[in-house]
């Protein structure tokens, strides 16, 4: 049950245009599953973004997938999609990545073949998404167990080859040293769109990057803002502690934004001088 009081000031804060929504994907839009390749975002979600994207001035998601994955799963050529954590971006049939990533693809992917020969288990999963590189160990029959014995492996091996490493929801991450996160994504898009309010929604700990732009915009006065953290058992502390508002699970952030797409159609079906009048 999605409370009336988080919807009204949604939509309160809305009400201020431009106005812009962002949200992550894996936990946030679809269920995680054991394999990446195994997530889907529901009907039922894609038909509400599309909704939204009819009412607002900017409807996106910004993701730790590459962008053109990201479109794959959701359809929707009129979202703005951030990819790799903020690196890429895809807009209007265009992928545009920061410049200064570039030069650590190969990096990226001779480090995860370096581990992948000193870690050779079936259950651990190794994606390479050319500007960033994620290690999953969900299959694993003792994650916290493999994540020790793989973070001995690949933290040297990322020192070595000048490359950052963060950790997920039983995921490994290399990343370029580079000053591009789902928190510069989302002020690029504010600025870029001249955004005057702004929603996002996210689940793990690259999410907190996104939360904490938003709130040093909102602060600064340059944007309306409220980060919606989307919680269950697997989420970071840190989630429920950053953000504004939070819902349970995937399933709250779908009624959440179904709700808020409905209010929307509502007002839309209410002309300005919709009223009843007497004769006689």
């Amino acid at each position: 049950m999605i409370a009336d009081e988080l919807i009204s000031e949604m939509l309160n804060l809305l009400a201020t245009r431009p106005a812009g929504l962002l949200s992550d994907i894996d936990g946030t839009l679809s269920k995680i599953a054991p394999r990446p390749e195994d997530a889907i975002v529901d009907a039922a979600t894609v038909a509400v973004l599309q909704s939204l994207a009819r009412r607002l001035e900017l409807v996106g998601v910004v993701t730790g997938r590459s962008a053109l994955d990201a479109e794959q799963m959701l359809g929707l050529s009129e979202l703005v999609y951030f990819g790799n954590h903020g690196m890429e971006r895809l807009e209007d049939g265009r992928v545009t990545v920061v410049a200064a990533a570039r030069p650590f693809v190969a990096a990226i992917a001779e480090t995860l073949n370096a581990v992948r020969l000193r870690y050779p288990d079936p259950n651990v999963l190794f994606e390479n998404k050319g500007v960033s590189g994620s290690i999953h160990f969900r299959l694993t029959a003792d994650p916290e167990l493999v994540e020790d014995e793989l973070l001995e492996i690949v933290a040297p091996l990322a020192r070595a080859a000048g490359l950052q490493l963060t950790l997920g929801r039983m995921i490994i991450e290399l990343r370029p040293p580079v000053r591009a996160n789902k928190g510069t994504a989302l002020a690029d898009v504010v600025e870029e769109h001249k955004l005057r309010s702004l929603l996002y929604l996210g689940d793990d700990i690259t999410d907190l990057d996104a939360m904490r732009a938003l709130h040093e915009l909102r602060d600064s006065g340059k944007v309306n803002g409220l980060s919606i953290g989307v919680l269950d058992v697997e989420s970071p502390v840190e989630i429920a502690e950053t953000a504004d508002r939070t819902v349970l699970g995937v399933d709250g952030a779908r009624a959440l934004l179904a709700e808020l797409a409905d209010r929307f159609a509502e007002a839309d079906s209410i002309a300005p001088d919709d009223h009843t009048a007497s004769s006689g």
